[in-house]
């Protein structure tokens, strides 16, 4: 994992969100899950990235490219 790379985007996005007109989301949450839950919210993740999935070629005019992360830890 590039964790610096991952600390310089959330600089980043919390600097700029409010001027990025929409192009920046994000959410956190605190969930109960089971060892099994957090594999398949993972799996879903993952379903759902590859949904979405397209190269530069297959993409509309107004695409841009957008950086995403994902992970999952216990928090006890």
């Amino acid at each position: 994992m590039r964790m610096e790379e991952d600390v310089e985007l959330a600089r980043q996005f919390t600097a700029g969100q409010a001027e990025s007109e929409g192009w920046m989301r994000g959410s956190r949450s605190l969930i109960h899950l089971t060892k099994g839950e957090l594999d398949a919210f993972h799996d879903d993740y993952l379903d759902l990235l590859a949904r979405y999935a397209r190269g530069p070629e297959d993409a509309p005019d107004d695409a841009r490219p957008v950086l995403l992360r994902w992970f999952g830890l216990p928090a006890d």
